[in-house]
């Protein structure tokens, strides 16, 4: 079993605090809007989307007329399939200049700007950003809709108001010529309230992927109070809470961090999830077998995974198990320490498979493996004639045959397990080696 440590670069796994965001004007009421098929949380609603048409140069050719109208990229996004309305086709080439509101547009934790583009084609269009309507920040060439984060992009504290989206002549030949605009909005405007709310953003390394969901408990209670998909952002409650997040859509995989959050008014918490491990699950092993983490502190399940994958999980030290299916089975892995803003990479590239000899075919039992060195015992299955992920070393194989109606009686057998491999055990013929299992 190969173990390799990375360090993120987003640095340590703190809860801090950002001082300094407001409402803009009266605050609107925060609405989710769809943006490929998955929720997104407008925390000012209609007031998230560019308010006004700064130019429109339509492109040539242009779109027929129906469909170059550049105040229908105004507001949220309101497309309507069957009447074919509520966008502006740019045209061949066309330009579009758009405005915020000021201080709504800027630089926050995750995805920070969306722009919704409709239609079926992948009409390609560049996005550039400007804090003055002069100096601009080129961000790319964009397909369908975008999403688009701000990490980087001039000043930390910057703010912006003006984008400018260009069609780069990828579909010149139909009535809707160009990128179709349905709406460009932010979910970087401000969170805190006038009424004296905090807020919290989400930040997940980049070798994470994406989360499924993350929300809060109650700290004393353990109540839900909210569980958001799609959105890395929401305003909170004063209070102490218990955060916690899934990586996938299963109910039973809900990792709560063991840290107080605690949410302060007109303050703005950012929780980063940076921590975790990388397990690389070896192609020999049973589709229903799992490995799990638990926590070694409380022996509580934590998190788990069939195939290799990364996954998060809070700092701490755990043990890293391999239970067989059905509930038949456990191997102890090892014993890790997760250390703050790190990755650790586990290849469970060493197996282990008991073939029981023709003597006892037929014959149930249970086998367990004892370090030769402390006799503690790693893995007890019962019934499992398959290979299973083992650490490399040397033990004593201890089997147990389970015959009706007979007295039991331990076998005892002197196992090396080499790493790489997976080392077959005739019970009771020995061990030899296989490369290519």
């Amino acid at each position: 079993m190969a173990v390799v440590k990375s360090r993120s670069l987003i640095g340590r796994v703190v809860v801090y605090v950002l001082l300094g965001w407001y409402w803009i004007g009266v605050p609107g009421h925060a609405t989710n809007y769809s943006v490929d098929g998955v929720d997104v949380y407008f925390p000012l609603g209609e007031k998230s989307f560019v308010s006004t048409v700064v130019s429109f140069e339509a492109g040539q050719p242009a779109a027929e007329d129906r469909y170059s109208v550049p105040n229908n990229a105004i507001g949220p996004p309101d497309y309507n399939e069957r009447t074919d309305t509520g966008y502006v086709s740019l045209g061949c080439g066309g330009r579009l200049v758009v405005r915020f509101s000021p201080e709504l547009l800027r630089n926050l934790p995750g995805p920070d700007l969306y722009i919704f583009e409709i239609g079926r084609g992948r009409e390609s269009y560049n996005v550039e950003l400007s804090a003055n309507g002069d100096q601009w920040i080129d961000l790319g060439q964009h397909q369908q809709t975008a999403i688009l984060d701000l990490e980087g992009q001039g000043r930390d504290d910057e703010r912006f108001e003006y984008v400018r989206l260009t069609d780069l002549k990828s579909d010149c030949s139909s009535k809707w010529a160009g990128a179709d605009i349905d709406a460009i909005g932010t979910t970087g405007s401000s969170l805190i309230s006038a009424t004296g709310d905090g807020g919290i953003f989400v930040r997940v390394a980049s070798w994470a992927g994406s989360i499924a969901s993350w929300g809060l408990l109650e700290f004393d209670t353990k109540n839900l109070i909210q569980e958001l998909t799609g959105t890395l952002k929401s305003r909170v409650s004063l209070g102490q809470y218990r955060f916690f997040w899934r990586q996938s859509h299963e109910k039973d995989k809900k990792v709560t961090s063991r840290d107080v959050l605690t949410i302060t008014s007109g303050q703005a918490t950012v929780v980063n999830l940076n921590t975790g491990l990388s397990i690389s699950v070896p192609n020999w092993s049973h589709n229903n077998d799992k490995w799990e983490l638990r926590d070694i502190e409380t022996g509580k399940y934590v998190t788990s995974g069939s195939r290799s994958n990364s996954i998060l999980a809070p700092p701490g030290i755990y043990d890293l198990v391999w239970r067989t299916a059905p509930e038949r089975g456990l191997v102890q892995l090892s014993t890790i320490k997760l250390f703050e803003g790190e990755r650790l990479h586990i290849d469970l590239d060493t197996g282990f498979h008991l073939a029981p000899a023709d003597n006892l075919a037929g014959v149930h039992g249970i086998w367990r493996l004892a370090r030769s060195d402390s006799s503690r015992i790693i893995a007890e299955l019962e019934d499992i004639c398959r290979p299973v992920p083992v650490p490399p070393g040397r033990y004593h194989l201890l089997f147990t045959p389970l015959a009706k109606g007979k007295t039991s009686i331990d076998h005892t057998y002197p196992v090396e397990i080499k790493a790489g491999v997976v080392n077959i055990v005739s019970v009771p013929c020995g061990v030899r080696e296989n490369d290519s299992y």
